[in-house]
């Protein structure tokens, strides 16, 4: 059983730590990795074997069919529809299966080739909106002439795979697999997480806050601010800090901030590499994802959330999308947009260390249960079988 793992220009060490585990334990599956030239994660981790492709040969691979070529941009109905069309067309002959996610240039890619090639394709599926794409002209095309060809829908939770359902897709074509953290990687705080707090200039007795992930509007990094103001009139500052990971608009953040008279509320830690990740969450006591909502974004997972879990990180969210499922009763869930509200529960635990630690065994013992990787492994095997029949 050979499998391809295609997802555009988003391959990471967390999307792809389930099938390195899967392979530990499925001996006669082979799984190879395609890294596109504009990757935008390190890729060096990952220990599966990887192909790369980039614009160089995509153009030499053109050039050998020139008229399928130009008929393949002809058909194009937007710019960059295809993830090196022709490229994957040589490189996935042999292939049983290719493994790709969501709407995406990659599945379109694979739709249009598979039936010359003969491989299945597997699809993961995180999206917990039904019907998204109808808000893209581009998205709703892709689906319109993929969707069909997909064998196996594997949606990342219950909430998006209901979405499939209410979409019309039929359960016999879904199987449900959680993401996974390896929970022997991320596992709770020891002493070198202590030192990156000392390193970020945190003191030990103040208790820290952690958002990790991409500063943009709908993950809530506004409502922070204002959960600062809120904090800070209740006198607890000189208690608590945030810590502020990641990247986009941190120097609009640290602006506002300034201006807002909370900017010592706040140190920014900038983007860490991912084998900095377990530190970090170890060197915070809280881990905070206040994700809003727009007309066509909610949550869809929060990787961030269950590898703050498995570090033993007591969680403050959102009630938007998936989140609730994924954090269960290991941590503390507030009202989407609401600083009030979410102010009020980062009190709560900041004031509270021993509910702290009953939150973060449980938030531990739940990713230990439902997202370790080497559970998450096993999962595939049914899934690998269906696809190789």
């Amino acid at each position: 059983m050979k499998l391809g793992i295609v997802l555009d220009n988003n391959v990471s060490k967390a999307l792809v730590a389930q099938f390195e585990a899967a392979a530990a334990v499925m001996r006669d599956a082979q799984f190879v990795v395609f890294v596109g030239e504009k990757n935008k994660a390190d890729v060096s981790s990952i220990t599966l074997p990887k192909r790369y492709l980039n614009h160089k040969k995509e153009v030499f691979s053109a050039l050998k069919v020139p008229v399928l070529s130009l008929k393949r941009l002809r058909a194009n109905t937007e710019s960059r529809m295809d993830f090196y069309y022709n490229s994957l067309r040589e490189e996935l002959a042999g292939f049983d299966a290719v493994y790709t996610q969501d709407i995406s240039r990659s599945l379109y890619t694979l739709a249009s080739l598979k039936e010359a090639l003969g491989f299945k394709i597997a699809l993961r599926w995180w999206e917990v909106l039904p019907y998204k794409r109808l808000f893209s002209a581009k998205d709703k095309y892709i689906g319109a002439h993929a969707l069909s060809m997909v064998d196996v829908f594997i949606p990342a939770t219950l909430m998006s795979r209901d979405a499939l359902l209410l979409e019309g897709v039929s359960e016999d074509r879904l199987r449900h697999i959680y993401p996974a953290v390896d929970t022997t990687v991320f596992t709770p705080p020891v002493a070198s997480g202590q030192s990156l707090k000392k390193s970020l200039g945190i003191p030990e007795e103040r208790v820290a806050m952690l958002f990790a992930g991409r500063l943009v509007s709908h993950k809530g990094i506004y409502v922070l601010l204002w959960a600062a103001l809120r904090l800070k009139s209740a006198g607890l500052l000189d208690k608590a800090v945030f810590v502020i990971a990641g990247g986009g608009k941190k120097e609009e953040l640290q602006r506002m901030a300034a201006e807002m008279g909370v900017a010592s509320a706040f140190h920014f830690a900038g983007h860490l590499p991912y084998a900095k990740m377990p530190e970090l969450y170890g060197a915070c006591d809280i881990f905070c994802l206040p994700s809003t909502m727009k007309e066509n974004i909610q949550e869809q997972f929060g990787y961030v959330l269950i590898e703050a879990m498995a570090c033993g990180r007591p969680i403050v969210a959102s009630k938007v999308g998936a989140i609730p499922e994924v954090v269960g009763g290991a941590g503390l869930l507030v009202t989407p947009g609401d600083f009030n509200e979410l102010a009020s529960a980062l009190e709560t635990l900041i004031l509270n260390a021993p509910l702290r630690e009953t939150l973060g065994a449980k938030a531990r013992r739940r990713a230990q249960e439902l997202f370790d990787v080497k559970k998450i492994a096993l999962r595939w095997a049914d899934v690998m079988g269906l696809l190789h029949k």
